[in-house]
Formats: C-alpha cells, sequence, structure tokens
C-alpha cells in the first residue's frame, strides 16, 4: 500500500475537515431533538390516542426513533475511542439502522406516490418494482461493504494514531468500502429523482378546468417537498462518498441524512393521520346524526274523519 505522507499545511487542512465531519455527525441531533418537541403533541394526539392500533404504528415508530439509535452509533462510533470488539459492533449496528431506517422512508414515499397515481395500474406496477430493486440494491450494498475489511476502520477509531497513518489505513477502503456506500445512496437517490418526476408530471396531468381536491392537492404538493428535501441529501452523500479518503470529507452528511429521512418520515405519517382522523369525525357526527334522527318519533297525519269524529266528540262533552 502506499504511503499518502501529508506535509505541514495538507495535514492541518485535512486534521480541520475530519473536525468538520465529527461536528456535522453531531449536528443533526439538535435537529432530530427540535423536531421531536414541535411535533410531540401530534403525536400523542394522533398516534397515542388512537383507538386501534396497526401495523402503520410500528412503522412510525421505527422512522420516529430508529435515527436516535442511528446517530448514537455513528458518534460513538466517531468521537469515542472504542476497542476492536466494540468498535465492530457499533460499525455494524450503524450501518445496520441505516438500512433499515431508508428502507423503511423509501416506503412511506413509495405508498405516497401510490396514492398519488390510484387510477394508474402501469404508474403504480413501475413504481413498486423500481421501489423492491432500490431496496434490493441498497440491502446488498450494505451487506457487502459490512463484509469488507473493517479492521482498517476500526484500528483508525479504537488506536491513537497519526492522522498519516489513517490516511494510509483508510485509503485502501477507498474503492471499496466507499464506492460500494455510494451505490447504495446513489440507488435511494434514483428512486427519489423519480418519484419527484412522477409528481411533477401528475400536477402538469391535472387539467385546470378540472376540480382537485384539497387533499390531492396537499398529497402533491408535500409529496415534492419531501421527495426532493430527500433527492438533494441523497446526493450530497454519493458527491462526499465519491471524494477521496484524505480528502478528509468521508461520511460527512450520512448522519444527516439519517435524521432526516426520519424526520420526513414521520411527519408524513402524521400529516396522514392528522387527515384521517378528520374524516373519521366526520364521519362519526355523520353517523350520531342518522341515528337520532332513527331514535325521533315518526310524525304522521291524522285521517280526516278520524280528526272530524274527536273534533265533534269534544264538542259534544261540552256543557
Amino acid at each position: 500500500m502506499p504511503n499518502f505522507a501529508l506535509d505541514g499545511s495538507r495535514y492541518n487542512v485535512v486534521q480541520t475537515h475530519v473536525q468538520i465531519v465529527k461536528y456535522c455527525r453531531v449536528a443533526p441531533v439538535a435537529l432530530w431533538a427540535f423536531e421531536y418537541l414541535l411535533t410531540l403533541d401530534d403525536e400523542v394526539e394522533n398516534i397515542w390516542k388512537a383507538q386501534q392500533w396497526s401495523y402503520t404504528h410500528g412503522i412510525f415508530f421505527t422512522v420516529r426513533y430508529l435515527p436516535v439509535v442511528s446517530f448514537l452509533c455513528a458518534n460513538f462510533y466517531a468521537l469515542m475511542g472504542l476497542e476492536m470488539d466494540m468498535c465492530l459492533r457499533v460499525y455494524k449496528a450503524y450501518f445496520s439502522t441505516l438500512l433499515i431506517l431508508v428502507v423503511t422512508t423509501e416506503g412511506v414515499l413509495c405508498l405516497r406516490t401510490l396514492a398519488l397515481w390510484h387510477r394508474h395500474k402501469l404508474v403504480r406496477g413501475m413504481i413498486i418494482a423500481l421501489y423492491m430493486a432500490v431496496c434490493i440494491a441498497a440491502t446488498a450494498c450494505i451487506a457487502v461493504s459490512l463484509t469488507l475489511d473493517l479492521d482498517s476502520v476500526c484500528n483508525s477509531s479504537a488506536q491513537a494514531m497519526t492522522l498519516n497513518k489513517f490516511v494510509d489505513n483508510m485509503r485502501g477502503l477507498e474503492e471499496s468500502q466507499e464506492r460500494v456506500m455510494m451505490g447504495s445512496f446513489l440507488a435511494v437517490a434514483i428512486f427519489e429523482f423519480v418519484v419527484v418526476c412522477l409528481t411533477v408530471v401528475h400536477g402538469f396531468m391535472v387539467s385546470p378546468r378540472t376540480s382537485s381536491s384539497r387533499l390531492m392537492a396537499s398529497l402533491r404538493g408535500g409529496n415534492l417537498l419531501y421527495a426532493s428535501a430527500l433527492l438533494a441529501i441523497s446526493i450530497l452523500n454519493t458527491i462526499y462518498f465519491h471524494l477521496p479518503v484524505e480528502a478528509g470529507w468521508t461520511g460527512l452528511f450520512d448522519v444527516f441524512q439519517v435524521v432526516l429521512h426520519g424526520v420526513m418520515a414521520s411527519r408524513i405519517k402524521l400529516a396522514l393521520r392528522a387527515a384521517n382522523n378528520i374524516g373519521g369525525t366526520d364521519r362519526i357526527r355523520k353517523l350520531d346524526s342518522i341515528k337520532l334522527r332513527g331514535f325521533a318519533p315518526t310524525m304522521q297525519f291524522i285521517p280526516y274523519t278520524e280528526h272530524a269524529a274527536r273534533w265533534n266528540s269534544s264538542i259534544d262533552a261540552q256543557p
């Protein structure tokens, strides 16, 4: 393995980049905490107080709280001096949570897009096929990355070494692990790009003369916002994983992508749950009004002959 020795100025630049990467791995914690406090009332109202629990609650809790495990593992690996065994466990746990969260989040985005194209079987089939292909590709890439030479990664984390030695150890992973991880982020970015394109096409397909419901317009606008944000961070991760390892930018936005995927997916679920609860309340009120009308006494007109007989009897009864 060649020795990529760094001079004094280059050493300081790379060391600065490594410190920035560490800060960017910690900063998403503040984003997640702010988002959590901002939507805690909605979570309690629409999730915890639900009368019936289903698989959607499992999806919500996965995308809501799994980022905590993910950025804890990432920060333990980056900031703590771990032993070899513990480092391997933390490293594998981080990428496992990354895989689960990305697949689940893209699944939520897929369901939202399917709802948008519910009248087009061909488009729905294409979306499902593409989502399955992306899941298989991302799973394969992360699985392959976990079977590569992880000793070099954990040696750089567990042992106190100079930056030159760190670069020498990590350089061997540039053409293997970093390329494989870039492939997983690229697969996710392709799916999100297709979702953005389909959402834009759906907006153009709606004729100005056709009355579009507020729910469909909200679904389309939200889908475009969520998919565009996720696409932007996926492209950034793909670019930074493509950079040379000795530049010091490896893993700059991976934790941020995990947190952003969780935040966006949880917002999607909360918005859909709130809309469903509103619709359910309206239906209950309508059913209650029907039941009240059923219990109300039936109004009937008395026949004229009977009414006349009662009138005559009342007159005869008077003194």
